[in-house]
């Protein structure tokens, strides 16, 4: 006979054995509650007269190890790119949690319920992808597990050269060293309010257009480039063009 953790009989099944022992597969298929049996003996002898007994066992469950990232897919980050996740297992008493990432992946605690990942800046060219996997172990030492990928993609490197030096006013072409990047957008920072024209922003390499400088003192400005990959990750660098009067 069968019985759920409530003591009420969930399937009864009987064989007859003509030895004196018998081989019994028994099985627990919840995650979080106790799978509970009570196995029958009844000898019969020759003269008709028998016995019963009977003994109890106890199938523990073995937890059902789950979780969900936060981000299937990550740009690389200086220095790291960090993302957390949901722990979903279902068990009854918990021993512990273990958790592994490969290719140097980071956690901040691989023993906590949800630990965060993070994972080292990536300029390479080539994606990262990580396999995050999760163990739990019962009270009783039965143990589950799971795991996930996570693909980090690589960042663009940004890098351009242009005159650092010009006597307004004057137009400067840039020469566009940027690698794994299909996008750009360009910037100047000027502290005194003066307006350098770009002829077009987002161009690979534009030309700026410096207005003359009618100050005694020499002006610093600050060409930024920010530059992106497919994925829509980013890098960014800067140079500074002075323009004397």
């Amino acid at each position: 006979d069968t019985l759920n953790s409530s003591g009420t009989i969930d399937s009864m099944s009987s064989a007859l054995y003509t030895t004196q022992n018998a081989q019994f597969t028994l099985t627990n298929t919840l995650n979080d509650a106790d799978s509970i049996y009570v196995i029958r003996l009844e000898v019969i002898a020759g003269t008709g007269c028998g016995d019963i007994t009977t003994d109890t066992l106890v199938v523990h469950p073995a937890p059902l190890a789950s979780f969900v990232l936060d981000s299937l897919d990550l740009c690389a980050d200086s220095p790291l790119s960090v993302t957390g996740l949901t722990n979903n297992s279902v068990y009854d008493d918990v021993e512990g949690w273990l958790w592994t990432v490969d290719n140097g992946g980071v956690l901040d605690d691989s023993l906590a319920f949800e630990p965060t990942l993070s994972f080292p800046d990536n300029q390479s060219g080539v994606d990262t992808t990580y396999t995050i996997e999760l163990f739990v172990e019962s009270q009783y030492g039965c143990i589950d597990s799971t795991s996930a990928t996570i693909d980090v993609y690589t960042r663009p490197i940004a890098e351009f050269s242009m005159d650092s030096v010009v006597c307004g006013p004057d137009s400067v072409f840039v020469v566009n060293n940027s690698s794994y990047d299909t996008g750009w957008s360009w910037s100047v920072i000027d502290s005194t309010g003066t307006t350098v024209v770009i002829s077009d922003a987002s161009a690979e390499t534009p030309v700026f257009f410096f207005p003359a400088n009618t100050t005694q003192d020499s002006i610093n400005y600050v060409v930024e480039l920010v530059a992106f990959s497919a994925e829509g990750c980013s890098d960014t660098t800067s140079q500074v063009v002075t323009v004397y009067p």
